[in-house]
């Protein structure tokens, strides 16, 4: 039987964007925390009147509501049985004001997107948490999320300026409009005079006002953000305050708008090591005087298990602390000074190893990747079936090391002996990590006793329960212990005046259940390796092709794991796991790139497409390997045969089918050779053409005026890389092909020079494992093949031709991998000018997926495509030809090869 409320969503809405089915349910149920709920629907909310239709239906069926962005939310705040209304797939608007001191961010906007909006202009926006590279807007706002470096004073309660809202009965208002109090007053009378009865309550208790005073002065996300009746004034704008952390139970935020923070052009940053946590945090104070921007501490425990991962041997003993400290500043001249002080100061402390500051971008880079990524990476190391808890705590500064050891002894008690401390310590803000086990009744009574402890520990200290992942429902048992009656009553006064139904995300940060922090519990069945290592934190979804048309690859391991608690799940997840888990993967590994523990979906993926080959698939792939000379002969002719009536896209189709390929390219003889290198042609472009000269053709012309001499291998028509093998599940092959190739290449004898070329980036990128093989090879990709060969030669004689032509490049999955973007900018740097669009990534194309499951290519090419047309450019390149078919079918723009660009730019005379 159809659910009624689904009925009414889909009717009134759009049936497209309303998710009813169990196993669209089950991939939206959890988040980053420990926390599980099925949501009763799914709605993929496309902008504010979706929200406003699903809010006052809700209302009518009095359900509840839960607003999600990102979903890296660590204490259970985006996860619901009611309505789970979804903005990350549609509102996603950035708009930069004229002069860049404004933002304006819709609520699923990656924070990292927004920075990457700012930064030619030489902004960002104040929150920066260790999450920014998925967490959304609307999360960061309504969790009031911190990080390394804003503190209290950057932090979305001060640099949001105002807000597009919408209040839980559909009433939408912006809170920086001239006339927005006279709205409020005129359309939400109740709510007016109820935030200005409550202002004029909490400012008559001076106690009260007090302690709400001092406790912001620090990180502290615990409970409504009662400082806003004390920083303001007008309704509006207290209520614009409150919503600021009140982690999506008080109002829907459709945008928001920042005020911009100068991005710093240089840094300086040091990992110092310390004989013991009290050495470390002696230093913190000291630091922090000296302008430190970011003081970071990682205990013993955390440095071990992170060692591996950085630059020298940072582990000396079981004692040892460390402080992960930055300096920025706009001018290097200060930043000098900065750290001269600092190194000075630096005699004074308990050091085991010479301070030693790095300004190499790159060391700076592996050193915040390791501490941006401690939290997952330990998470990682965990065993079967373990959750992973974060808390986030704070201590005050002066009894930082005094809070690192009351931790310890209540790990010892309740033997979370694997558990980490770390956290940002210029702030006394402490996070830590336990991996419980929530399928054992006796594990989740142990987590309560443990809870009850720290509530008590915590505040005992004057510290905080939460300090910037939000109250959630973790703590919201605790929220009085925190705070006392007087401050709660006036938080619950909030929540109905905002919500007197009660509707809005209840009992995330206020409940009256005392044992709400130990219900829904997400369970962790063991499935295998790959799948056990996620703990769901969802840093890999803004990299991800398929999150957009299907399945994110958090949602496919959270299929895997639903699949795995019954036959009721998982026959839901069967019903669609063929075309949404696998075909509509790209298989491509940009999660990797973006997961602290390295975990690659698409190895997942391919592994799951090699189980489900049968005999006759197997058999028609083995035929294919050993023909592939005659495949790409009849490719061509079936090309040209298709071009010839008039056919140049497959029915219900945007990529275009390729043109044919001219054939074998011959190279010529030349007279005067001043190198030789072996050239690799890839299958794609023995086979089709794209757009402009063809890469042999091109290569031909380039490798002519440079004088350098090109060698095939001799059986050229019959080799492939195996790429197309390896990603279609079949890695024999695959293996296979690369051994004829090793063969081939060392057949040759007329060169000395052992260089290969290959045109195709992903051929090269899988042929690096040949590397091994062929030890006294270059194996070059096809932009290092031009800055470290042809380019270099073609200058020297005289031979190139730059222009001022603006070239937009596609660099491919492989080029973002294997960091060979760099080559790519330079090779046609060399020529024109380039750009690189800031919101490029994996276009979908992933070979042929643009043709069988259009869907993927289209939403992975939508956010590029975008950003492509911004430019005004009229030339593209890319180094795949089938890559920049599903480019130009997004952009309209013919995408040609990076080798015929360059030898568009050759001289005439040359």
């Amino acid at each position: 039987m159809t659910d009624p409320l689904i009925a009414t969503l889909s009717q009134v809405t759009s049936p497209d964007i309303v998710k009813g089915e169990l196993a669209d349910r089950l991939q939206w149920a959890g988040d980053a925390s420990i926390y599980h709920l099925i949501p009763r629907v799914v709605v993929l909310a496309r902008d504010g009147l979706d929200v406003q239709i699903i809010l006052r239906i809700a209302q009518q069926f009095k359900v509840k509501v839960c607003f999600r962005a990102g979903g890296t939310s660590l204490s259970g705040q985006a996860v619901t049985d009611g309505i789970l209304i979804v903005v990350s797939r549609y509102m996603r608007n950035i708009t930069v004001s004229d002069d860049a001191s404004m933002v304006t961010c819709e609520p699923g906007a990656v924070g990292s997107w927004v920075n990457a909006a700012l930064a030619p202009h030489h902004k960002r926006i104040g929150p920066d948490p260790a999450s920014i590279q998925a967490a959304e807007i609307g999360g960061i706002i309504a969790n009031n999320a911190s990080g390394m470096c804003c503190g209290v004073h950057e932090n979305s309660y001060q640099t949001v300026t105002s807000m597009d809202v919408t209040l839980a009965n559909g009433f939408r208002f912006d809170t920086g409009a001239d006339d927005a109090n006279d709205l409020l007053q005129e359309h939400e009378a109740d709510l007016y005079e109820g935030l200005l009865a409550l202002r004029d309550q909490i400012r008559k208790d001076e106690t009260l006002a007090e302690q709400i005073t001092t406790a912001f002065k620090t990180k502290n996300t615990v409970g409504y953000s009662l400082n806003a009746f004390i920083d303001e004034d007008e309704p509006a704008q207290i209520l614009q305050k409150l919503i600021v952390g009140s982690e999506g139970t008080l109002a829907f935020i459709n945008k928001a708008t920042f005020r911009c923070i100068d991005l710093p052009s240089h840094k300086a940053t040091a990992l110092l090591l310390f004989s013991s946590v009290e050495a470390a945090g002696a230093a913190v104070d000291l630091l922090a005087q000296s302008g430190a921007a970011a003081i970071e501490l990682l205990d013993a425990i955390s440095l071990k298990r992170v060692h591996d991962k950085l630059p020298g041997d940072a582990v000396e003993g079981d004692e040892t602390a460390a402080l992960l400290v930055e300096y920025q500043e706009r001018q290097i001249e200060h930043l000098d000074a900065r750290v001269e002080q600092a190194v000075l100061a630096c005699k004074n402390f308990d050091l085991v190893r010479d301070v030693a500051f790095t300004r190499d971008p790159a060391v700076q880079a592996q050193l915040w990747s390791v501490r941006k990524g401690l939290f997952p990476s330990v998470g990682a190391v965990r065993k079967a079936k373990t959750a992973v808890v974060i808390e986030d705590v704070t201590f005050p500064v002066a009894r930082l090391a005094e809070g690192v050891r009351a931790l310890r002894v209540l790990f010892s008690k309740y033997q979370y002996d694997d558990a980490v401390i770390f956290g940002h310590a210029k702030d006394g803000n402490l996070h830590f990590t336990l991996t419980p086990n929530f399928s054992e009744e006796e594990e989740v009574e142990r987590y309560r006793l443990f809870m009850d402890e720290l509530v008590k520990c915590v505040v005992g200290m004057d510290g905080h329960l939460k300090a910037e992942h939000g109250t959630g429902r973790n703590m919201a048992p605790f929220v009085e212990a925190q705070w006392g009656p007087r401050a709660v009553d006036f938080m619950y006064e909030v929540k109905n005046l905002f919500d007197p139904q009660q509707l809005i995300n209840p009992g995330v940060l206020l409940t009256e259940d005392p044992d709400a922090h130990i219900k829904h519990l997400k369970l962790m069945p063991q499935v295998n390796d790959i799948v056990d290592r996620c703990i769901e934190c969802g840093f890999c979804e803004p990299v991800c092709p398929s999150r957009d048309a299907t399945l994110s690859p958090r949602q496919r391991i959270s299929l895997l794991r639903h699949a795995a608690q019954g036959p009721e799940q998982a026959n839901a997840v069967k019903g669609m796991w063929q075309h949404s888990g696998l075909n509509t993967c790209a298989a491509d590994g940009m999660c990797a790139t973006a997961c602290p523990v390295d975990i690659n979906t698409g190895d997942l993926v391919k592994a799951e497409r090699t189980m489900g080959r049968g005999m006759f698939a197997r058999f028609m792939a083995r035929r294919m390997a050993k023909n592939l000379r005659f495949v790409s002969w009849s490719s061509r002719v079936g090309l040209r045969m298709l071009r010839g009536i008039g056919i140049k896209r497959l029915p219900g189709r945007k990529v275009s089918l390729p043109r044919a390929a001219k054939g074998a390219q011959k190279f010529k003889d030349l007279d005067q050779v001043r190198q030789r290198v072996v050239y690799f042609p890839s299958c794609l472009s023995r086979s089709f053409a794209g757009a402009g000269t063809g890469a042999p053709e091109a290569l031909g012309q380039i490798a002519e005026s440079a004088g350098v001499q090109i060698i095939l291998p001799p059986k050229v028509k019959s080799l492939c890389c195996g790429q197309p093998f390896a990603s279609k599940g079949f890695p024999d092959l695959a293996q296979g092909m690369q051994d004829k190739i090793v063969e081939q290449i060392k057949a040759i004898t007329d060169t000395h020079d052992k260089v290969l070329i290959i045109d195709t980036s992903t051929c090269a990128a899988q042929l690096e494992a040949l590397g091994k093989a062929l030890p006294d090879w270059r194996i070059l990709h096809p932009a290092a093949a031009m800055t470290e060969i042809f380019i270099p030669l073609l200058k020297e004689s005289g031979k190139l031709n730059p222009s001022e032509l603006e070239v937009v490049l596609h660099p491919t999955c492989s080029e973002r991998k294997h960091n060979w973007m760099g080559d790519l900018e330079r090779s046609i740097g060399s020529v024109a000018q380039s750009h690189i669009p800031r919101d490029g990534g994996c276009c979908g194309m992933a070979g042929d997926r643009g043709w069988l499951e259009p869907t993927l290519t289209e939403a992975a090419t939508a956010r590029e495509s975008a950003n492509v047309n911004e430019t005004h450019a009229t030339r593209a390149a890319s180094t795949n030809l089938a890559c920049g078919l599903a480019m130009q079918a997004s952009t309209g723009i013919d995408y040609e090869h990076l080798w015929s660009i360059i030898a568009e730019h050759l001289k005439e005379d040359a």
